[in-house]
């Protein structure tokens, strides 16, 4: 099952629809996978007119993304608890 962007707690100790409540409120597409989001983009998700609010919130979250990227799977297959910042997706210590 996919890890869901906004509502799993998947980066810190905090889902990003808590950490970043003004963004959320301005999101169409709330039920999106960490993956797909990763993949194409968290502005095409929300409504065209932001609050200068939701867009600080905006800036702060792609400038968090942009440190997030898996190379070696699918994000929303593994662990949360297996991923690291750094452009790299850890599988250390997943069992089968």
């Amino acid at each position: 099952m996919a890890t869901a962007f906004w509502h799993d707690v998947w980066l810190g100790e905090e889902s990003i629809a808590e950490k970043f409540q003004a963004l959320y409120s301005h999101c169409k597409e709330p039920k999106q996978s960490v993956h797909t989001v990763i993949s194409g983009g968290l502005r095409q998700l929300l409504v065209q007119r932001l609050t200068a609010v939701a867009s600080r919130e905006l800036q702060e979250v792609n400038n968090i993304l942009s440190g997030v990227a898996p190379t070696d799977a699918e994000i929303g297959e593994a662990p949360p608890s297996q991923w690291q910042m750094g452009g790299r997706l850890s599988l250390q210590g997943c069992t089968k």
